[in-house]
């Protein structure tokens, strides 16, 4: 993210679609910490769920977004929480 062409933020999104649905996992955010911008990454956040929301509704899939383990409340203001399992196979 860029303010009058100065780098404030960047987030780490890696994504894939196929035909059961659109797939984004977050995975890391960093931002200039001395910035007079506040809640850089709740504006980042906002930014790349609407662009995800938006591509994923131009291509009709279903938006299945992950912040991997919901460590803190912050996390439930943008999304709606569903357990997960994973399988691990030998």
């Amino acid at each position: 993210m860029f303010i009058n062409d100065e780098p404030l933020a960047i987030q780490l999104i890696l994504a894939v679609k196929s035909k059961a649905g659109f797939f984004a996992d977050y995975i890391n955010v960093g931002y200039k910490q001395d910035s007079a911008i506040k809640s850089v990454g709740t504006i980042l956040m906002w930014n790349n769920l609407k662009c995800l929301n938006d591509e994923a509704e131009a291509e009709k899939l279903p938006l299945h977004y992950s912040y991997g383990f919901m460590s803190g409340e912050y996390k439930e203001r943008w999304c709606n929480p569903e357990k997960v399992g994973r399988v691990i196979i030998p």
